[in-house]
């Protein structure tokens, strides 16, 4: 089988008349293999290079039956073979190449994500888990895909992880970092460029090689300014690869159509083990925006409908809301609809009660924009117990149409002891 015709998945039926029989499998180095879903310890037998990739072959015993063998993260030759005291068979596992003929690299939006376009999730789109900041050099991925907020006027690392989702290698083009305030919908490109202290070019990575069907990872150094936390957007430009969409001012609107384009939108809130009498307490002010160039209604949401309490933050604490006098104004003009929310008495803050959230309907002009606060609490004895919780998503969405317009991500971890406030 030619390196061009290996597919990334096989589905064999192998005949009960055989009773010995093996997958026999070809495929370059590193390749993970899961057989029935189930991952396996491959042991290679390397046979050789060519044009630059060295390949391994191995065969696995196999029971009869129906398996599937998988490799999602290199595409891999399969023959299947069989014996038995009145005969042999062999023959391809599968042929034909379930890859695009053309370069196509493309940076995870979700965990799931397989390079379609646009990208068919209803999940939060803005948390891409191929790109990650770690404070400390993480050459050897100690802790890979493990986000943590960059630390101001220090020394950052921003990993960015390019697939090649086609049946040829990627040999040109450059992996662009930028970033910008942390906020539900920043606009494409002003925000992401030109302000050094509030959206700029982090840099440019030359692509020179990536295999076809695996990845490459891409290492910037960064130091951010002060003064807030930011979103990172990752954008792989080749004339190999176009766009597939023309970019348009909406950063998810791009992030969903161009596989080319992640978006990484999310806050690790870092709340501190109490070991003394008071509270652990993070504060997290973020902007949102109404970037369309015709006035709306508004829904912003807080989690989803079907988010589980025992999966919550508010299984291990309390949060707060707490609205600028202008956009409280507004909400209650338009009818101070809400779910999930308990106002306090002459504030402009509501308190969470329910995994899932909203205000609704809120008058926004084009332009508009709020800065919004959160507040994560927890008394001495929670602080003290596990904080094993899903991240609480933010959503804006057009209350006429349901349409979401931009998102940000709230990841939750220890942190040393004593209050933090991440502004």
């Amino acid at each position: 089988i030619a390196p061009a015709d290996f597919r990334r998945s096989y589905l064999v039926r192998l005949e009960p008349t055989f009773p010995f029989s093996f997958l026999n499998v070809l495929a370059p180095a590193g390749a993970t293999l899961l057989l029935d879903n189930v991952l396996i310890t491959p042991t290679w037998e390397y046979i050789g290079t060519l044009a630059g990739v060295q390949y391994g072959c191995m065969r696995i015993p196999v029971a009869s039956g129906t398996h599937r063998l998988v490799s999602p993260n290199r595409r891999i030759g399969l023959t299947v073979s069989g014996i038995s005291h009145y005969g042999s068979y062999a023959h391809l596992g599968g042929l034909g190449s379930d890859c695009p003929p053309n370069a196509d690299g493309w940076i995870k939006d979700v965990d799931d994500d397989d390079g379609s376009e646009p990208d068919p999730s209803s999940a939060a789109l803005w948390d891409s888990p191929d790109i990650w900041v770690r404070n400390q050099q993480d050459s050897a991925l100690q802790f890979a895909h493990q986000h943590q907020n960059p630390l101001p006027l220090a020394p950052n690392w921003v990993y960015v992880k390019l697939h090649n989702r086609s049946c040829v290698p990627l040999e040109e083009g450059d992996v662009y970092l930028h970033f910008t305030k942390a906020g539900s919908s920043p606009v494409w490109p002003g925000n992401w460029n030109g302000n050094a202290l509030a959206g700029d070019l982090v840099g440019v990575l030359p692509v020179t090689y990536v295999v076809e069907g695996g990845d490459t990872l891409f290492e910037f150094p960064w130091t951010p300014p002060a003064g807030a936390q930011f979103g990172l957007l990752a954008r792989y430009v080749a004339t190999s690869d176009p766009m597939t969409f023309a970019e348009v001012a909406s950063t998810l609107t791009n992030t969903k159509n161009d596989n080319n384009i992640a978006w990484k939108n999310a806050l690790a809130v870092p709340l501190p083990e109490v070991s003394v009498a008071g509270v652990s307490l993070v504060d997290v002010a973020f902007d949102m925006s109404h970037t369309d160039s015709a006035a709306a209604a508004l829904d912003l949401e807080f989690g989803a409908p079907d988010d589980a309490l025992s999966a919550s933050f508010l299984a291990h604490g309390s949060i707060e809301l707490t609205l600028p006098p202008g956009l409280f104004a507004s909400w209650e003009l338009a009818g101070a609809g809400s779910v999930g929310l308990e106002p306090r008495a002459g504030t402009t803050t509501f308190v969470l009660t329910g995994p899932y959230a909203a205000l609704r309907g809120i008058p926004f002009a084009p332009g508009e924009t709020h800065a919004l606060e959160l507040r994560f609490q927890q008394t001495r004895a929670q602080s003290l117990a596990p904080l094993d919780c899903a991240p609480l998503v933010f959503r804006q969405r057009d209350a006429a149409t349901g349409e979401t317009g931009g998102g940000l991500s709230f990841r939750f971890a220890r942190s040393r002891p004593g209050n933090v406030r991440a502004r």
